[in-house]
C-alpha cells in the first residue's frame, strides 16, 4: 500500500505512515514465540529504529529489581536518548543517583548487618570506597566527612577554652592592677 497509495484509496483504505518489517510479520505467524521475540514484536509495534531493537530487547529482558536497566541506560547513551527518553517518552534519569553493579551487591551484604553495635561503622571503614559512594547517593555521610566535623568542634572547643582561659587571665590581672592602684 505504500508503494502504491492510489490502489489503497480505490478499495477505500487509509494508507498508513509506516509498516512495521516483514520479521514482523513472520513473527506474528509463528504458532508459538519466546519471550524475546514477543519483546522484538513489541518493538516493531511501537516501530523502534532497527539499530535498536536489540537494544529494546535486552533492557525489557533485564529483571526489574535493583539497577541493572538504569545502569544499562546509561552504558547505552544513543538507545538511551533516540528510544527510551524520544520514542517512549519517559523521564529523564539522574544517572548520579543509580549505584555501580559493585555498590549495590556490597549494600545487599551491609544491609543485614545489625544496626546496633559496630558492625555497619566497620564495613564502612574496611571499604572506604563503599563508604564514599554511598555518602555521593546520599545513602549518609561519609565516614571521612564525619571525622572532619569532630575535628571542627574539637576545634571549636578549644577555641572556646582558650578565650576563656585568656578571660581569666585578663580578670585576674585586672584585679591585681586594680590593688595596686587601690594601695597607693
Amino acid at each position: 500500500m505504500l508503494e502504491n497509495p492510489d490502489f489503497a484509496n480505490a478499495l477505500g483504505l487509509r494508507v498508513p505512515d509506516r509498516v512495521p518489517p516483514e520479521e514482523y510479520d513472520n513473527l506474528l505467524e509463528k504458532p508459538t514465540r519466546t519471550p524475546e521475540e514477543d519483546l522484538r514484536m513489541g518493538a516493531y509495534k511501537l516501530y523502534v529504529p532497527d539499530e535498536f531493537i536489540e537494544d529494546y530487547v535486552n533492557y525489557y529482558s533485564m529483571e526489574t529489581t535493583g539497577f541493572d536497566q538504569e545502569r544499562y541506560l546509561k552504558d547505552n547513551p544513543e538507545y538511551y536518548q533516540e528510544v527510551w527518553r524520544g520514542l517512549l517518552g519517559n523521564q529523564a534519569i539522574d544517572f548520579s543517583r543509580i549505584p555501580s553493579e559493585q555498590f549495590e551487591t556490597a549494600y545487599l551484604a551491609y544491609s543485614v548487618l545489625p544496626t546496633t553495635g559496630t558492625e555497619r561503622r566497620d564495613f564502612r571503614q574496611n571499604n572506604p570506597w563503599f563508604d564514599e559512594e554511598g555518602a555521593l547517593l546520599g545513602k549518609w555521610k561519609s565516614l571521612a566527612s564525619q571525622k572532619q566535623t569532630v575535628v571542627s568542634k574539637t576545634d571549636q572547643f578549644t577555641q572556646k577554652w582558650e578565650e576563656f582561659a585568656a578571660a581569666t587571665f585578663f580578670t585576674e590581672w585586672l584585679k591585681q592592677y586594680m590593688r595596686r592602684d587601690l594601695t597607693y
